[in-house]
């Protein structure tokens, strides 16, 4: 039956067995690899002694792949543990270095400096014309077309930032104004306030201030308060 692997994985894992241990497989991957180690005749990591013999040289290159050699073995929990070095081609000649460690910064090219700008012309811009002049700051009557917030819409924007807290949104109403804001308000009629009753409690109390006059008080519920 065909291996699911090609060789170059089964390289891979079994390279990532010998610096990181056996463990780091599957049983589908530690099956596939010690097939392979059969087939190649490679130490199996884990199982098999992958320390130099006295009468082989002493930085064996792994067999199949001349850029790859087995520097030294230490142990660790889930078995013998490999250093495993990777052959790097460089200007100055060819070396190994520890496969676990990243590319070193040195071989990277040097990335090109940017162009430098040049500085921008001194503009002489003049004076305003007759009948124009600077003004040390914005005005604040100034209209700009930005849409500015109608006080019902502040009021709304407000107490919706503090629910559960109550205040009084108009005075010296009569009882008949009270209660006309009161039902526009719960019937979500007033734009300013979405939502209606279910979002907004609005209640009617005399005026303290003005004897036969009352006003109005709205609070903004949470979701838990507008279900009881």
């Amino acid at each position: 039956m065909a291996s699911k692997y090609t060789d170059a994985e089964l390289k891979e894992l079994y390279y990532l067995a010998l610096s990181e241990g056996l463990d780091q497989l599957d049983p589908g991957e530690k099956r596939a690899v010690t097939r392979w180690c059969q087939r190649t005749h490679h130490p199996r990591p884990g199982i098999e002694p992958t320390a130099t013999p006295a009468s082989a040289p002493a930085d064996p290159v792994i067999a199949g792949d001349s850029g790859w050699k087995v520097v030294a073995a230490a142990p660790v929990d889930s078995g013998p543990r490999v250093v495993v070095e990777r052959r790097v081609d460089t200007p100055a000649g060819t070396s190994f270095v520890d496969a676990a460690e990243p590319a070193r910064p040195d071989l990277d090219p040097e990335p090109e400096p940017e162009p430098a700008r040049p500085e921008p012309a001194p503009v002489d811009g003049g004076e305003l014309p007759e009948g124009c002049e600077f003004l040390g700051s914005w005005p604040e009557d100034a209209e700009d077309g930005t849409k500015r917030l109608t006080r019902s819409q502040l009021i709304a924007r407000v107490l919706m930032a503090h629910p559960g807290m109550p205040a009084v949104i108009a005075r010296g109403q009569s009882r008949k104004q009270a209660l006309d804001m009161r039902s526009r308000l719960h019937s979500g009629k007033f734009k300013a306030y979405p939502g209606g009753r279910a979002c907004w409690r609005c209640g009617i109390a005399p005026d303290r201030e003005r004897a036969g006059r009352y006003v109005v008080v709205l609070e903004y519920r949470t979701d838990a308060e507008a279900t009881r």
